[in-house]
């Protein structure tokens, strides 16, 4: 039997209902046309998470994952924001000469601005958590993803044509966070993204 697949909540538990109540776990991906890995990580979450809440007790390594992370965003927002209120601080008390005061309303956007893209990292973090993430697929070329970050500057020869199908918003910030390791220590080398070029028109 084929289900019909949706990105809700009650398709994921009612998959992983099934494979509990002994069906193939095979047969229960090929039935959700997803893979079957995604089905072992819906069960393995969905038993792990039953046992921490009989036990009162959190996976230890979620925690651990979680603690990770909060020092790590704590840290992202907390240079923006020292940022911001420095120059809040100095306009405030009229230390701003007349001729920098455009400057310095600059500063203090673009620190406002970074601020504004750690809460919608966060938020992009919760929705993915609850299988609620969004992906909106385009066919986008690589000299429109590279205007789009900070830095790059133009992309030389052909290579700026090449199409690629991807989030334009979610693949910019994956490249984002691969050129700059944060407060984690993270080794840049480490990130990786493989896209295949856009096959848009092939037979």
């Amino acid at each position: 039997m084929q289900h019909e697949h949706t990105d809700a909540p009650d398709s994921r538990v009612a998959a992983v209902l099934e494979v509990l109540a002994g069906a193939p776990l095979d047969g229960v991906a090929r039935s959700w046309s997803v893979e079957p890995e995604l089905v072992r990580r819906w069960h393995a979450a969905f038993v792990d998470a039953g046992a921490g809440r009989i036990t009162n007790r959190p996976d230890p390594e979620a925690a651990s994952q979680r603690d990770r992370f909060l020092a790590a965003f704590a840290h992202e927002l907390r240079s923006p924001l020292t940022v911001a209120q420095g120059w809040v601080g100095m306009l405030a008390e009229g230390e701003v000469p007349p001729a920098a005061l455009a400057r310095t309303v600059e500063r203090l956007a673009e620190a406002l601005d970074r601020l504004a893209e750690r809460v919608r990292d966060v938020e992009l973090l919760g929705a993915a958590s609850l299988g609620r993430m969004r992906v909106t697929r385009e066919v986008v070329s690589v000299a429109e993803i590279a205007a789009a970050l900070p830095g790059v500057g133009e992309v030389g020869g052909e290579g700026g044509e090449v199409e690629l199908e991807v989030d334009p918003d979610l693949f910019r910030r994956v490249l984002r966070d691969c050129g700059r390791p944060p407060a984690s220590h993270r080794n840049p080398g480490r990130c990786a993204s493989r896209s295949a070029p856009s096959t848009r028109g092939s037979s």
